[in-house]
């Protein structure tokens, strides 16, 4: 092997070596803020046995980091059985793009500071516990959130119009959400990127608002089990082209399917069932 082969090969072997150890590196304040979260309760502690200062927090279970900066971007815990409230100290991961704690047992409201997340484009909280208005600092999310689950979230009160301002929302989940009796609010048509919404299950009374004429990307509107529902259903949802799935069964709704219904091009699903809907045109 010439002389030349071998020196590009140190270098790359040295090249490698580095960036593995880049990789593998992680951020002390990152540790610090997921320490904190895991020690804010004591079952929890038992169950992230991995989330140890012994190794890299980029190795720890449910964790991803960026390559190339070793900062956190991920933090995934799906049904795991954890319990306890969200740490304030996570607001502190300036570099995460997903946080997802789906179908554990945790309560307590959002901390404020995950106003903080300013690269945050995935917040799934859905199936848990958690209570409370929604914090105002939310809406510095507005540029970047693009996936919001709050199914089972306990509003206590109306419904949050912080969640009007996050116009970069495409999916937003809110299954057996519960808010104080009211209409679905006008402001949702400000979310013009949404491609889901769904209220299945939701407290929500009256009819549907026209305003939601302007989602027109919208492919899924789920509003089945909405027992409070009521009216007919409206004939501007003809004109939501990118509809695919349509389900208002369980819900109130009576009179006739609208014509302008047989105008979606892309619908393939829709669902009127235990509803006092005529099938016919």
């Amino acid at each position: 092997m010439s002389r030349t082969s071998m020196s590009f090969l140190l270098v790359l072997t040295v090249s490698l070596l580095a960036h593995h150890t880049t990789a593998a590196s992680c951020n002390s304040e990152d540790e610090k803020a997921l320490l904190a979260f895991k020690d804010a309760d004591q079952d929890r502690s038992k169950l992230l046995t991995t989330w140890s200062p012994q190794s890299s927090c980029c190795e720890w279970s449910g964790i991803k980091c960026d390559g190339a900066s070793g900062r956190v971007s991920e933090l995934k815990l799906e049904s795991l059985g954890l319990t306890g409230t969200l740490s304030p100290e996570l607001g502190s991961l300036s570099h995460l793009r997903t946080l997802n704690v789906h179908g554990n047992s945790m309560d307590g409201p959002i901390p404020s500071t995950f106003g903080k997340l300013l690269r945050l484009e995935v917040l799934d909280l859905g199936t848990n516990f958690f209570s409370g208005a929604l914090p105002a600092s939310l809406a510095q999310l507005a540029s970047t959130l693009q996936t919001l689950d709050l199914s089972g979230y306990r509003f206590e009160g109306p419904f949050p119009s912080v969640i009007g301002k996050l116009t970069s929302l495409r999916k937003l989940i809110l299954e057996r959400a519960d808010a104080s009796a009211g209409s679905i609010p006008s402001f949702l048509a400000s979310l013009e990127n949404l491609t889901i919404l769904n209220l299945q299950g939701s407290w929500f009374t009256g009819s549907i608002p026209s305003s939601l004429s302007k989602l027109k990307n919208l492919q899924t509107l789920d509003l089945s089990d909405g027992l409070r529902l009521t009216g007919s259903i409206p004939a501007f949802l003809g004109g939501l082209q990118n509809l695919e799935y349509l389900d208002l069964s369980g819900t109130k709704f009576s009179g006739s399917i609208p014509p302008s219904l047989g105008n979606l091009p892309k619908l393939r699903f829709l669902d009127i069932s235990n509803t006092l809907v005529s099938s016919r045109y």
